[in-house]
């Protein structure tokens, strides 16, 4: 009978582990769909299991891209906008063509 009731609360947490998951990658769609469909910019925002990637297109020249997850991505949608203008602002400084490379952990 324990047995049964540890085996029932581990699937119990599973779930709501799950639900949890799910929650957060809806959250991070919609975010993201909200913040830059009203910018300029355009934009691509793709997925796969544990990643999404944000593709920014700047004055057609220069394309951002920014990765976050469902662990990182209350620190990083926040500073989304502000990140943009600071980008696309730099470029403008910039005379030629350039490409940035982070050569890190992307997370």
């Amino acid at each position: 009978m324990r047995y049964c009731e540890q085996s029932s609360r581990i699937i119990t947490e599973i779930e709501k582990e799950q639900k949890l998951e799910e929650i957060a990658r809806d959250t991070i769609r919609a975010t993201v769909s909200h913040i830059m469909e009203s910018s300029k910019y355009s934009w691509n925002l793709t997925e796969d299991e544990n990643t999404f990637s944000l593709e920014v297109s700047i004055n057609d020249e220069y394309t951002i891209e920014m990765d976050f997850n469902t662990q990182n991505y209350l620190e990083r949608i926040p500073a989304l906008q502000g990140i943009l203008k600071q980008t696309e602002n730099f470029l403008k400084e910039i005379p030629l063509p350039i490409t940035i490379l982070h050569q890190g952990q992307n997370f």
